[in-house]
Parts: structure tokens; sequence; C-alpha cells
């Protein structure tokens, strides 16, 4: 553990903030929250200066924020653990309330970062935004990730890159997950490009202009949304479903040269090294962020798997999950689906009898995972077996509930291998989502 310490030589939180006289949102850009990925602060320095030069604000306010200050001081990703791996309420609460001397590092920022963002929620005259500002290892067009709700989704869509739902069913702590439940603002973590791509630079600055004007907080400026749609090129306003991360379990691990970002793969391919064995991807779909950091860590994402999902479904998806009956009759009538008791608005789903499609029906609906069992993505002979087989195994389990008083008599209390879902916050919230897609 490193003793928290706070020198000259550490930059300053708040790198700057620009507000005009007429109320309007709040956009709020976090760089640098890994410390050695210093374009988010870099464009957003340049974005400040041509504001200031060219009138300000049309309404609303600015204000880029460093993330993890510590370590962009050193050049580090992290100094002691990954700090946007710490945003949830109870690592929060926790670094509250210990003593300023026990906390480490990141704890101290994350203590700090929060801090500030409380101070922005005393600020606003309107709604929230915040724009989490990343790079990655690896050459890749860049991308953004958001909550999979129908106002996230909505303002995702207005940058023209390829869309990833779902990450944050498989990472604990994000600060836009975070910032999405806690303040009620829409939060996005965006992958600008590789660390040292020239065009990275370019593409972060075009990206916070997005955001001012989907935001309204400037008027559109020609250039920016055609430069991001020539660096996300086929793939612009592609949708894609996070379905499997590789967790780092040895610091050796390397990703084969030959793989690279949005790459298909089959089950079996091989991806990298790890342990002196070969990893191999256990399902298909596209490679999404491959590790190349050079010095990696035993927990560090080593890459994630992503299926492209069809602009039909998230238009059923957006009539679906806004009929609230659709919502009272899932717990009353859906086969092994169930109240959460002592947590309102959750829901517990019995793998024993909701056997197949779990993953992709509750998406549908609107709603999160909040804890689940990995469900592959398999081909469609392969889905037909395994679905036939899971069926059959329900059908026999409901089969003999009838004989034991029902469903209800045989799901009683919470079951270790339930899965827990809970509608996306924001389609919850009284928020206008402009129509979602």
């Amino acid at each position: 553990m490193r003793a928290v310490e706070v020198s000259m030589d550490i930059p300053s939180r708040v790198v700057g903030c620009i507000e005009s006289e007429q109320p309007g949102p709040t956009l709020i850009v976090v760089g640098a929250l890994h410390g050695n990925e210093p374009a988010g602060l870099d464009a957003s320095r340049q974005v400040l200066v041509q504001l200031e030069s060219g009138g300000g604000l049309r309404c609303g306010r600015f204000v880029t924020l460093m993330g993890n200050r510590r370590a962009f001081a050193e050049g580090a990703r992290y100094l002691d653990c990954d700090l946007n791996r710490m945003f949830a309420p109870e690592s929060i609460d926790a670094a509250r309330a210990a003593d300023v001397d026990e906390l480490k590092t990141e704890t101290s920022e994350l203590v700090e970062l929060v801090d500030a963002l409380e101070q922005e929620r005393m600020h606003a005259r309107g709604a929230m935004y915040l724009i989490d500002l990343h790079t990655v290892s690896s050459q890749s067009p860049p991308f953004v990730a958001v909550e999979d709700s129908l106002a996230g989704r909505a303002f995702a869509l207005q940058f023209g890159l390829p869309l990833l739902l779902g990450v944050e069913e498989e990472l604990s702590g994000l600060l836009f997950d975070y910032f999405t439940h806690a303040f009620d603002g829409i939060g996005l973590v965006v992958e600008a490009g590789q660390h040292q791509d020239a065009s990275t630079a370019r593409v972060t600055e075009s990206i916070i202009w997005r955001a001012l004007e989907s935001t309204g907080l400037v008027n559109a400026r020609p250039g920016h949304a055609d430069l991001l749609k020539q660096q996300a090129a086929s793939n612009a306003r592609s949708i894609f479903d996070v379905r499997y991360r590789h967790v780092i379990a040895d610091e050796d691990f390397e990703v084969e040269p030959s793989v690279h970002a949005l790459d298909r793969v089959s089950s079996g391919d091989l991806i990298g090294t790890e342990s002196g064995r070969e990893v191999r991807a256990p399902e298909p779909g596209l490679i999404v962020m491959p590790n190349r950091q050079e010095s990696k860590r035993i927990g560090d994402d080593g890459y994630f798997i992503v299926m492209p999902v069809g602009r039909v479904w998230l238009s059923l998806s957006a009539w679906i999950r806004q009929r609230a009956f659709v919502h009272w009759f899932l717990p009353r009538f859906l086969p092994g689906v169930r109240m959460r008791p002592g947590h309102d608005g959750q829901l517990l789903v019995s793998p024993r009898v909701a056997a197949i499609c779990k993953r992709p029906l509750f998406h549908l609906l609107g709603y999160r995972l909040l804890c689940h069992t990995h469900e592959r993505h398999l081909g469609l002979f392969a889905r037909l077996k395994l679905g036939a087989i899971h069926i059959g195994s329900s059908l026999g389990f409901m089969i003999r509930g009838l004989f034991r008083g029902g469903e209800s008599s045989m799901l009683r209390g919470e079951s270790a291998d339930d899965w827990i879902v809970a509608r996306r916050h924001l389609d919850t919230v009284d928020k206008p989502t402009n129509g979602g897609i």
C-alpha cells in the first residue's frame, strides 16, 4: 500500500470549467481515470481554449475533471488498484468512513472524485451527462459503452460510433455506471482509440464536441460527426452485446499479434497465451479490447467477446419495455420468475425453470442482470440441441412441482443459483427518452 501524499507535482482535480448565464445541462468530461491515458485531458484543454476564445456556451455548464491524479503524475495506469473498478456504492461508503491515513492511493482518489461530482450536482441547472474518456492498448476503432436504457441508447448513438451494451454486467464499480444510478444522469465510457495513435487526439476532441452539440450546450459545428463516422468506418452506429470477458490469471498473458479489435472469431480460435498455455475463444463473436498493456496485473481484462444486436430487436425492445403491463406480468405469470423479497423492483429467475434464452429475453424487456451465470452463445444446431435438453429438464421440474404444491412451494426463498434482474435505471426515471433509437 502506498502512503497517500499530495505534492505540488500532482495536478488539480478540476482541469477547467465554463458556464453560461443561461441554464441548461451539465456536461462533465473525466480524463485520465487511468493515469497512462492522457488523451482525454489534452483534448478537453483544447476544447476549453476554443470555447473561451469563441464566445463560450449557449447554455449550461461544461467541466473537465482529472480522474487518477497521482497515477497520472507517475504515468501509470494505476498505482494500487484500478480506480475504474471502485465506484460501487459500498466501496465509496467504506472509503468515506475510513481513517484518511489508512487509505490506499486510489481510495483517496475515489473519495476526492466523488466529492467533485457532488459539487457539480450542486451547480447543475438541468440534466447531467458524464463522458469518461479512455484509450486502449491495441489498434482499435473508437467506440462507446452505455447502460442500455432508452435515454442512454439515444444519447450514445449521437456519436455515430460502435456501441457496446452490457459492459457493466461483466465489470462492477465502473464510473459511468455509478454516475447513472447516483445522479440519474446519462453516463458514457468512450474508448477513443489506441494510446499512441496519431488520430486518437483528433477523435477524442471530436467526441467532446459531439457531446457538447448533442446536449445543446453549443450549436452544431461542421466536421466532428463526419470525422467520427470516418473512424468508425463500416462499424458506424453498429450495436454489440458483451457476451464474454477473459480475466487475466497470470501477468504473462499475451495476445497473439494476428488478433485485432473487432476481428471475428469462432469457438476454439487461438487468442493468446497465459501461464504457458494457449488461450482460445470459448465462443464465437467479435474481439474487443485485446489487452496489450506493457504491464498486466492479475484480475485485469484480457479481452472481451461481443455479438451484434439487430436494429429490429432494439426497436422491439424499445416498444415492449415502455409497456407497464409487461413488468406487472413477469413475476406473476412467467415460469420461474418471482419478486425478490426485501428488494423493491428486483426479480429472481430460477435457471431450473427459465431454462433457455434468459439473457436475451431480459435484455429485450429492459432488465439488467445483477447476478447471473454465463450463457454461451452457440450455433443454431447446438442451441436447438441444448435447448431441448434444458426444456425437458425444466418441464420435469415443473411437473414434479404440481404434486408438491406448485411453483411457489418449490421455489421458496432465494437460491444460490438464482439470477437477479432489475429494470434499467434510467427507464424508471421520469425523464424523456427521445424514443430509444
